[in-house]
């Protein structure tokens, strides 16, 4: 991530340019479980017509909160594991 101090470098040009490459910027496919989530908010959720990055914020630091809950750090591996697969996703989401 590019900080203010880099940012207040860039001349206009190079600025613009930034500001296309990350607005056209192909991000990978989501996993399924990513999608479904997504699914189920745009389809099932309180007034969110479509994805959008808001809407992928929210739902990663939901289940941030989930992971934190349901599976907090321990030494149980099958915790860990679904720990591990909450807190993929919710990168997942994010980097949408």
């Amino acid at each position: 991530m590019m900080t203010d101090q880099i940012m207040e470098t860039l001349t206009n040009e190079e600025h613009e340019r930034l500001l296309l490459m990350s607005e056209h910027a192909i991000a990978p496919p989501l996993s399924a479980a990513a999608q479904a989530i997504i699914n189920a908010a745009v389809v099932a959720g309180g007034g969110y017509g479509r994805a959008t990055p808001v809407l992928h914020a929210r739902l990663a630091a939901a289940l941030r909160a989930v992971a934190d809950q349901v599976a907090p750090v321990s030494t149980n591996r099958k915790q860990l594991e679904i720990r591990f697969d909450l807190l993929r996703i919710a990168a997942e989401l994010e980097a949408q």
